[in-house]
């Protein structure tokens, strides 16, 4: 009596294939998810048309940055480099503090910690950020580097509650301080922008082009009412 071959259906294959090669099939599976969601991250990832730092107590969360963002959007309507969006890329170095408030008699305010002295003064030197938004031990230094830019060559008319030294203003004395995102700021830090690429001594790679979005964006937060 011949043999006989049995002929295996395709679902049988598949069987066989699943069985040999499951744990290949779900590592392979589970590496092509990440790359592809890394492809996908990239095509709808959007250059920042702003550059902000914030150094401050308060931990500015994903959810507080992406308020922060909204906020931009939906009030400060420009889309300056034309993808678009208009979005801020924030730099954000939160200040350890001990307990939740000054009142606190164990409140402890580490403004020197030296890892955010580390990224600030490497942020300073080589990053993008124009508009700064800080603590004012870190307002001081910025003064002292002499990277500021006077706020009378910023804005038309430079507000009343300006500091004396005409170079930042209390960050909670101006209006848009209370938009969301915005409102979790500290209202005793203080905001300044940065003097233009052509006027810097210290070398660093952002564009006049970029420069002027950030002055723009400045001008119109700070007469925001």
């Amino acid at each position: 009596m011949d043999d006989k071959v049995e002929k295996r259906t395709f679902k049988q294959k598949l069987i066989d294939i699943w069985d040999d090669h499951k744990w290949k099939i779900i590592i392979g599976g589970a590496a092509f998810i990440v790359i592809l969601s890394g492809i996908i991250s990239l095509i709808n990832k959007h250059d920042p048309d702003l550059n902000i730092m914030y150094v401050g107590p308060n931990l500015l969360s994903p959810t507080v940055e992406d308020m922060i963002n909204q906020s931009i959007e939906e009030e400060f309507s420009s889309d300056y480099n034309g993808d678009g969006v208009l979005t801020a890329d924030i730099l954000a170095l939160s200040i350890a503090s001990i307990a939740d408030n000054e009142s606190d008699p164990s409140y402890v305010y580490i403004a020197y910690d030296t890892e955010i002295l580390t990224r600030f003064n490497t942020e300073i030197r080589a990053g993008g950020s124009f508009i700064y938004i800080v603590d004012p031990v870190y307002y001081d230094m910025l003064l002292d580097l002499g990277v500021l830019a006077p706020l009378s060559s910023i804005l038309d008319e430079v507000p009343e509650y300006a500091l004396d030294d005409g170079f930042g203003m209390p960050f909670g004395d101006i209006y848009a301080s209370n938009l969301d995102g915005f409102s979790k700021i500290p209202d005793d830090l203080i905001i300044c922008i940065r003097q233009g690429p052509e006027s810097d001594d210290l070398s660093w790679g952002r564009s006049m082009e970029q420069y002027s979005y950030n002055v723009d964006f400045f001008k119109k937060f700070v007469a925001y009412d």
